[in-house]
């Protein structure tokens, strides 16, 4: 009887671990956003989201993402970046790396243009690569990457872009 409690305590506290962990993996797993656009000292709260579509072209489909907000000393930032996703009949999400344009031919994923807007300042993105997830109005774009200053930019954002067509 001794030994039926015992193995009977055992497999309980195994299950109950054995759940516990499969939680903790689970929110392992999840990427949190900030909704920020991060440059220097400031972290900045994006309050606006667009998305150009530019629809297909020379065998890729480009959208165009702006992120935009003021820091509390009230200065504009406004980010912007040019994908490409190969295939001209919708947009696909992935993994954007920065190439030039003349050597985008081979890339599923890329981007060549992108900037970050300081008031009146611009600067170009040099290197780093942006991840997009989802789809329709609703996308997760995050990245780390390096302006021409060589000061580092991060962008997280989660949530509802306006889409318009580009112009």
């Amino acid at each position: 009887m001794k030994k039926l409690i015992k193995l009977s305590c055992l497999f309980l506290f195994v299950s109950l671990m054995t759940t516990s962990c499969s939680n903790d993996d689970d929110g392992a797993a999840e990427e949190n956003f900030s909704d920020t656009i991060e440059y220097k000292e400031d972290i900045v709260d994006i309050t606006s989201s667009r998305i150009e579509d530019y629809k297909g072209e020379n065998g890729y489909y480009n959208y165009d993402f702006i992120l935009s907000g003021k820091s509390d000393s009230d200065v504009s930032y406004v980010f912007y970046v040019e994908l490409f996703s190969k295939g001209t009949e919708s947009f696909k999400t992935g993994t954007f790396k920065y190439i030039s344009e003349t050597s985008s031919e081979s890339a599923d994923f890329y981007y060549g243009y992108a900037f970050l807007n300081v008031d009146d300042e611009t600067l170009n993105v040099k290197a780093g690569d942006i991840t997009v997830s989802g789809s329709g109005s609703n996308y997760s774009i995050s990245g780390v990457l390096t302006l021409t200053n060589d000061e580092v930019l991060n962008i997280s954002y989660s949530g509802e872009f306006t889409v318009v067509d580009g112009e």
